[in-house]
């Protein structure tokens, strides 16, 4: 014979509220993951730009002067 009131209420309530408070954890720290993969790509794409523009400046002064010496 299978007893139907196993579970009280409060168990089921307390079941519930434990889900949530873990539920709620976990999609913060998916988040939390998330924000700083962002942040770390936003981070990179800056370092990336800056040494775009100094190997350009480079290539301004010394590839241009060495391309225009050897050529004359």
């Amino acid at each position: 014979m299978i007893d139907e009131r196993k579970h009280s209420l409060l168990g089921l309530m307390l079941a519930v509220a434990a889900g949530i408070v873990l539920g709620s954890l976990a999609v913060a720290a998916i988040f939390a993951v998330l924000a700083a993969i962002v942040h770390l790509v936003g981070w990179l794409l800056h370092v990336a730009v800056i040494v775009a523009v100094a190997a350009g400046v480079w290539w301004m002064i010394v590839g241009r002067r060495r391309h225009h010496s050897t050529s004359a």
